[in-house]
């Protein structure tokens, strides 16, 4: 009878022991995923943020080049076509185009 109680107790604190940990097992692997996530999330983050500023830095030198022709069109020296075309380049040397 003893025997008996000594292994059903045995057996019930391995179970315990057993479903404790693997509790705990489970939550260390999902805090691991969250922060896995949250990682993930913040590079996205700066990856996005980096080609709108990409995209914006385009955008403003298109922008500056197509105020640049009316003014060069309407001068009737090349100088302004000159300036406009130095600009267009140093604007597209800016952005790596």
């Amino acid at each position: 009878m003893l025997t008996g109680a000594v292994i059903y107790r045995a057996i019930i604190g391995t179970l315990v022991a057993s479903t404790t940990m693997t509790g705990w097992t489970a939550y260390y692997f999902e805090v691991d995923a969250a922060r896995q996530h949250r990682q993930k999330s913040a590079a996205v983050e700066t990856q996005l943020t980096q080609q709108i500023t990409a995209l914006q830095r385009r955008y403003d030198t298109f922008r500056q080049a197509r105020e640049a022709r009316p003014k060069a069109a309407s001068e009737t020296s090349t100088a302004g076509s000159r300036m406009e075309g130095q600009l267009v380049t140093r604007l597209a040397e800016r952005d790596n185009l």
